[in-house]
């Protein structure tokens, strides 16, 4: 796990010794801390995690903010679920050519 940014969580996926990619949320205020939209829920109810080229730092097969976007989402459970268990949801969208 990297923290570039202040707030930011990064995760780097390797095999082999070799960086596939880097997992984060969409960033803001240079990079410290994530972009979040309270009209979308954004943030809030979910955030997802985009993969990115480890070279180019661009999402891969997609954009930000469309939902087909490869990504790992973490889900608001509801208010029973998220104050009185550890468990958390997560939804996963993967890149495009992963077995």
């Amino acid at each position: 796990i990297d923290f570039p940014g202040c707030l930011v969580p990064h995760f780097k996926y390797q095999e082999n010794d070799e960086h596939i990619y880097n997992v984060h949320p969409e960033k803001c205020c240079g990079g410290c801390c994530v972009s979040a939209n309270i009209c979308t829920g954004k943030g809030t109810l979910y955030m997802p995690f985009y993969f990115h080229d480890p070279n180019t730092k661009a999402v891969i097969g997609g954009e930000y903010d469309d939902p087909s976007t490869p990504q790992i989402r973490k889900l608001w459970a509801g208010f029973a679920k998220e104050c009185c268990t550890s468990a958390d949801n997560f939804a996963v969208t993967f890149p495009p050519g992963v077995d």
